[in-house]
């Protein structure tokens, strides 16, 4: 069974904000106009995007709530980070010193009852 923890931040400005670590990757998660949803034993969670869209949906993926999620995130052993981006080539390359990857391309079974779709 793979190891599983939350790191959940919620704000009336952000909206909810989650980062699931799954063995040693974090996972964003928040509303967004991303196509792609983490599914835990059948629960969907959509992947925080890092476009910067206007509408309010989207993250640049270095705001304040995502870095303080992803800080704790690496305390508990995360040695890299999971998320939407580079559709606009708005992103960054790494936070907390951890690299980050598009959900697009990594891996999509992650452990039994833990898989990314699109």
């Amino acid at each position: 069974m793979p190891v599983i923890e939350w790191f959940i931040h919620s704000s009336s400005e952000h909206g909810t904000t989650s980062v699931v670590l799954v063995n040693e990757t974090a996972h964003v998660l928040r509303r967004s106009s991303s196509r792609y949803h983490l599914i835990i034993k059948g629960m969907s969670y959509q992947y925080c995007c890092q476009d910067g869209c206007q509408d309010g949906r989207c993250d640049t993926g270095a705001s304040y709530h995502v870095r303080l999620l992803l800080e704790r995130a690496k305390l508990a052993g995360a040695t890299k980070v999971v998320v939407r981006m580079g559709q606009r080539n708005n992103y960054v390359g790494s936070i907390h010193g951890l690299p980050v990857y598009d959900v697009s391309e990594v891996e999509k079974i992650i452990a039994d009852g833990i898989h990314i779709i699109p």
